[in-house]
């Protein structure tokens, strides 16, 4: 996504005064959401390059253009429960490319479903989704066509994975 003359990605509310644009993904058994201005790619899994020295959830890191990339296992980052693979699944992993204020990494996720776009009074504050991991990471939670889904908080995610740009 590009940057627009009023900021950084990420660093923008969310949506419209009426809409606001998801990028949805699925980790483990939990949809999961950002912020569409905040996400600059949606690639296939790469193989990461394994740096010592870091924390369990970083996996490793990518070249993506002239960058290196920071690669982020959601999962572990927010200790959710691992569910048993999906045979049907097993090719859907992605990588979501995050930039929020000067922070950039990928976050590994079982499938991503794509933008949608859901009305901003609809994003209700967290009630649902549960976990002493996930919640610092959300902003609220909305129901979708794929059911309820956690729109999470990117400059906070980036905090939390302790990736800099």
């Amino acid at each position: 996504m590009d940057q627009d003359a009023e900021g950084a990605p990420g660093s923008e509310p969310i949506g419209t005064s009426t809409a606001a644009p998801l990028c949805v993904f699925r980790v483990e058994e939990t949809w999961l959401a950002l912020d569409a201005h905040a996400v600059e790619a949606v690639t296939a899994v790469e193989a990461c390059a394994p740096i010592p020295f870091v924390p369990e959830h970083v996996k490793g890191v990518v070249i993506t253009g002239d960058r290196v990339l920071a690669v982020v296992d959601l999962a572990l980052l927010m200790r959710l429960p691992r569910a048993a693979p999906r045979k049907a699944d097993l090719g859907f992993g992605r990588c979501i490319v995050v930039h929020a204020r000067e922070m950039r990494a990928g976050f590994l996720c079982d499938r991503a479903a794509g933008l949608i776009e859901v009305p901003v009074d609809s994003i209700a504050p967290v009630s649902v989704l549960q976990g002493a991991r996930l919640t610092p990471f959300l902003k609220g939670e909305a129901e979708t066509r794929l059911g309820l889904v956690g729109v999470l908080d990117a400059p906070a995610l980036m905090d939390g994975a302790k990736v800099r740009g």
